[in-house]
């Protein structure tokens, strides 16, 4: 808001003007103490204008007390930015809810009722299926079931293993094992 909207010219309404830095500072830019404004708010002191100087200095103004008109224009500047900042500083910046949202996203079965009787007989048919171990915890077994499904099934995954030998059976007269067996003969049959 312009100082000359507001009715202030240099050289009039004195007390006004004084009232109104005094307020200022009272009430929204707070610089001082309150036991600290004593001599800005002595408005009918003959030595304020120095007080008020003094107060410009301490706020940083880039304007003397003869600019009036400036100097309120950028009081009022610093009273917005003071009460913008107050209002936003316990606000989340978007790029923080999208991280928060992108964690959600990253482990989508944190919200699952792992109690619920359909939820335990999905995951037990998934385990079954896909022949992994039974666990206490339905949602390890899950956690399981996914790894299994992201790093095995993937279109990727399935075309390397048909084209793998891996999971073949392996007789193992043909292969030095490091290891005498006793004279019986073992085999293993490893699936993926």
């Amino acid at each position: 808001m312009s100082s000359l909207a507001m009715g202030f010219v240099p050289g009039q309404y004195e007390t006004e003007f004084r009232n109104f830095i005094v307020w200022l500072e009272d009430q929204k830019i707070r610089h001082y103490k309150i036991e600290d404004r004593g001599s800005l708010r002595n408005i009918h002191n003959d030595e304020w204008p120095k007080a008020f100087e003094k107060y410009l200095k301490d706020v940083n103004c880039p304007f003397k007390i003869q600019e009036r008109q400036e100097t309120i224009d950028w009081l009022l500047g610093k009273t917005v930015f003071i009460l913008a900042a107050d209002k936003y500083k316990d606000s989340t910046p978007d790029s923080a809810k999208n991280t928060d949202n992108a964690s959600k996203n990253a482990e989508p079965l944190i919200n699952l009722d792992v109690n619920n009787p359909d939820f335990k007989a999905g995951v037990m048919a998934l385990a079954n299926l896909l022949q992994i171990q039974r666990h206490d915890d339905y949602l390890v077994m899950l956690k399981a079931i996914r790894i299994l499904v992201q790093e095995r099934l993937t279109q990727d995954a399935i075309g390397k293993a048909n084209q793998s030998k891996e999971g073949l059976p392996v007789a193992l007269e043909k292969h030095i094992l490091g290891f005498d067996t006793g004279g019986k003969r073992f085999y293993f049959l490893y699936t993926v």
